[in-house]
């Protein structure tokens, strides 16, 4: 790609939007994983680093002097890396042929750049205290002195045995130190200790930088640790467990270790809500910590501990003539039929998201027909039948008209056991077969519609 191009590349991602996508079911839209955070005095740089299975939003920047956010469209791209060369800020996204965004500290300008320069580590955590680095693996940590290094591993007798397990040699575990962070005298890490693809130990360890010793801690709140800090004097660990395809969910939010008493409790210092959250990041500086979640982002004011959280709260469409489908098409826009029409500007309700559909609260009147074996509860009212509730195991299909064989239906509804959705029923209709026997049919009205990801203007701001 030449430089007009890969300029030009750039700059048609740097529109102000967010896009994403879940895989297998749907997902609520408050569900937005913000696993990639830079902190800088006048703006917030946040990105999703999301595969299949997960959403993809991009890239969002919230500007601190004026509090606004935009929403740069990046369908599809994960954001791998964000990092500081001089006054820029380096996007490096996985796709290979948009692979780094260069904004300007300065006046906020964005421009397409080249892979930038980036000092060439020899560990995936490097610390430096004292003038001298410490280089840490997984299970050891390596002093870079000079022209020469020197490894140091603690005792195998050291490493804390596994419970319930009698002879702790036989079964080598495997020693993995994470996230170090170093205060006076030593660097701690958390660790697991792993055998046969299941955790047996964890807990922090401290090196000691002077005597060159290991010493283990164990507790149960260290799983799944995302990063560290020093906050109350004490060493903090976020926390998420991550599952299938980078899918995550709480683990134990913030875990403290306290060096002076040895004590591991959970630490609320950033004044987050009693929900449950996955924490993936965090940055702070004097004035505030930004935490990035599987629900978007949280900022604390250190001085007065107000806590602000930030997530998608609407969208806008893009271009007049957007089509509205009644139902999401796993196998195109031609799948499902368009409901109507929306116009540039206008606003819409988001509710959810499924592959590359948005579900949004629908604008006009949609009526649909399902058959009655779907139908696991009627509900009447003085008599008449007023609404139903639909009830097959995972899905329900909605058809244009009282008939299965008119193609493609109209739309498919998830359901799910115990939150069997109701719809409001306008009328029956019974289709009688040669054979004599009977099909019950009712038209219902529903509530939503569905957009493609693409179509839409995706507005993050402050949630109540």
């Amino acid at each position: 790609m030449n430089k007009v191009g890969l300029i030009v590349g750039f700059i048609s991602i740097l529109i102000p939007a967010s896009s994403f996508c879940w895989g297998e079911s749907k997902h609520s839209i408050d569900e937005v994983l913000i696993q990639r955070m830079y902190l800088d005095t006048n703006y917030v740089f946040c990105g999703c680093r999301a595969y299949w299975g997960t959403n993809k939003y991009g890239l969002f920047v919230f500007d601190r002097r004026t509090e606004e956010w935009k929403n740069y469209r990046g369908f599809g791209l994960q954001v791998e890396k964000i990092i500081k060369s001089g006054n820029n800020v380096i996007i490096k996204f996985s796709d290979p042929g948009i692979r780094y965004v260069k904004s300007n500290l300065v006046d906020g300008s964005w421009i397409g750049c080249k892979k930038p320069i980036e000092e060439k580590k020899l560990f995936q955590w490097e610390i430096e205290t004292n003038g001298i680095k410490y280089g840490v693996s997984a299970d050891s940590i390596t002093i870079m002195e000079d022209e020469y290094e020197t490894v140091y591993r603690p005792n195998p007798e050291q490493i804390p045995p596994p419970r319930g397990i009698e002879s702790f040699v036989q079964i080598q575990p495997n020693l993995f130190l994470i996230h170090p962070i170093s205060l006076g005298t030593k660097i701690y890490s958390a660790f697991a200790v792993n055998h046969e693809m299941h955790t047996i130990a964890k807990g922090v360890t401290a090196f000691d930088i002077n005597n060159k010793s290991f010493e283990f801690f164990l507790s149960d709140l260290v799983v799944g640790c995302t990063g560290s800090f020093v906050g109350d004097s004490c060493i903090i660990f976020p926390t998420a467990f991550f599952g299938y395809e980078i899918n995550a969910q709480p683990a134990v939010g913030f875990v403290s270790f306290d060096p002076k008493n040895l004590t591991f409790s959970k630490w609320n210092g950033a004044n987050l809500p009693e929900e449950p959250l996955a924490l993936f990041c965090v940055e702070q500086d004097e004035r505030e910590y930004w935490i990035g979640t599987d629900k978007g982002v949280f900022r604390t004011n250190k001085a007065t501990g107000r806590c602000i959280h930030y997530n998608i709260v609407g969208g806008t469409v893009v271009k007049d003539s957007t089509p509205v489908h009644a139902g999401c098409g796993n196998f195109g826009e031609n799948y499902t039929p368009i409901a109507y029409f929306l116009n540039k500007g206008d606003e819409v309700e988001l509710i959810g998201e499924l592959n590359e559909w948005c579900e949004i609260k629908s604008l006009v009147q949609v009526t649909g027909w399902v058959v009655e074996k779907c139908i696991k509860k009627k509900i009447f009212q003085d008599g008449v039948l007023s609404h139903v509730k639909l009830g097959m195991e995972y899905w329900a299909t909605i058809w244009s008209e009282p008939n299965r064989k008119s193609l493609p239906p109209l739309a498919i509804l998830e359901i799910k056991k115990g939150k069997e959705p109701k719809y409001k029923v306008i009328k029956k209709f019974v289709k009688t077969f040669e054979n004599g026997q009977e099909e019950h049919w009712y038209a219902l009205r529903l509530s939503t519609a569905w957009v493609n990801l693409n179509k839409l203007l995706y507005k993050f701001g402050e949630v109540e």
